[in-house]
């Protein structure tokens, strides 16, 4: 008996280091490097490992409070057992595996949360048929739902608007890269094509305008081929504003 539970403390352990390590590697290459993270200090070894700024790390001591700074907590077995986190940081923006072994990254959010969340929500809803109503926007079936329920964040809104004031454009679908994110969680990846066809003028004219866009705004934009079209993905950084 002795011998198995030592084996399942073992296999444990492993669990979460895997989970830590896939954790790390995910908010080293999608969250803001702006960005303050609590974290125990194993995993913040992990994020720095990964590649994180370390000056970005609040480290999470025994008996330390959660800094007022920190946007983000990695959920790991030793800080659920000392910290309430589903009133510190009730949203979960991405998760790595399961049970005890769990590594989630949680978004901080202050006092009156919901209610800040609720008209936050009404805001993007009407900001998104503003956006439809000027007939330049482009989206249907999915994508187009997501736009209107108010799940896309305000920042490709915003970056849509810019780009709809000069051309027509056409989104294939959101997104989020967060895996096994929250429900409330918004969408900050968008795809849109309808930019490679013969008009080039038009697509260095969109390039230029992404690129113009100044930190901790600025969004990553990726060119796609696939069936002989151009599809741009822009992607904002991790965390979507709470409210």
């Amino acid at each position: 008996a002795a011998a198995r539970r030592a084996a399942a403390a073992r296999a444990l352990a492993a669990a979460g280091r895997a989970n830590a390590a896939a954790a790390a590697a995910w908010i080293a290459s999608q969250v803001n490097r702006k960005t303050v993270i609590a974290c125990d200090p194993t995993m913040c070894a992990a994020l720095t490992a990964a590649g994180f700024p370390a000056s970005q790390e609040a480290v999470l001591e025994r008996g330390d409070g959660i800094s007022s700074s920190a946007a983000l907590v990695v959920s790991t077995a030793f800080v659920r057992d000392r910290y309430p986190l589903a009133g510190i940081a009730p949203v979960v923006i991405a998760s790595f595996g399961s049970g005890p072994a769990v590594v989630q990254v949680r978004q901080v959010a202050s006092q009156g949360y919901l209610v800040s969340a609720r008209r936050a929500r009404a805001v993007r809803r009407a900001d998104a048929r503003a956006l439809l109503a000027t007939g330049r926007l482009h989206v249907r079936g999915t994508p187009r739902s997501d736009l209107l329920s108010g799940r896309v964040d305000p920042r490709l809104v915003a970056v849509l608007r810019r780009l709809t004031a000069r051309f027509v454009v056409s989104v294939v679908r959101f997104a989020n890269s967060g895996p096994q994110a929250g429900p409330s969680v918004l969408l900050r990846t968008v795809e849109i094509d309808g930019l490679a066809h013969g008009k080039v003028n038009e697509q260095r004219g969109v390039l230029k305008l992404l690129r113009a866009l100044k930190p901790p705004d600025r969004a990553s934009i990726q060119r796609l081929h696939a069936g002989g079209a151009t599809v741009l993905k822009i992607e904002f950084p991790a965390p979507s504003p709470l409210g």
